[in-house]
């Protein structure tokens, strides 16, 4: 009973890492992919453009593309911690 689920704390480790290091980074992505593709934004440096995008999107343009990062990031994350701890 012990052994068969030695992989199940990593693997939930993982998956927590990985959702919560992907929320803590998604406002500094979604500022520098605006700064990349769209010229008001270039010049405003990181926290001018990331005030602007709040003002012109609300939160939610903060956190746009957060479904599609998990949807990478937390198999990808799981895997490496099961793999290293388990």
């Amino acid at each position: 009973a012990g052994g068969s689920a030695l992989w199940l704390g990593p693997l939930l480790a993982g998956l927590l890492a990985g959702a919560i290091a992907s929320l803590v980074v998604a406002p500094a992505e979604a500022t520098r992919i605006r700064q990349v593709s769209d010229p008001d934004y270039a010049g405003a440096g990181m926290l001018g453009a990331a005030g602007l995008l709040f003002r012109e999107e609300g939160p939610g343009g903060l956190f746009r593309g957060v479904p599609a990062t998990l949807a990478k990031q937390l198999p990808y994350t799981a895997a490496k911690q099961v793999s290293f701890d388990a």
